[in-house]
């Protein structure tokens, strides 16, 4: 499971469950604060997101990969769940 990979399900989660706008996912939005003025989640949504990658990916995230707001950008996100997966390889 690649990086490209895990953005694609990433987005692909955020559209569907969180109705976010497509047109907002783009490469250039993957380094941006989730939390922003542009995608706009707030805390419950963070923590749905949060449920909905471990089930999605088969993850489990503990609160120490929260530290450093590594949980905070779509890239920061990928990165936590590749890292998580190659983990467990």
């Amino acid at each position: 499971m690649d990086r490209a990979y895990i953005r694609g399900v990433l987005t692909d989660i955020m559209t569907t469950k969180f109705s976010i706008d497509n047109s907002l996912l783009v490469e250039e939005n993957f380094d941006i604060m989730l939390t922003g003025k542009t995608l706009c989640f707030d805390y419950i949504m963070m923590l749905y997101l949060l449920l909905e990658i471990e089930v999605t990916f088969d993850v489990c995230i503990e609160k120490d990969s929260l530290k450093g707001y590594r949980f905070s950008t779509i890239n920061k996100i990928v990165d936590l769940i590749y890292e998580l997966k190659h983990q467990m390889v």
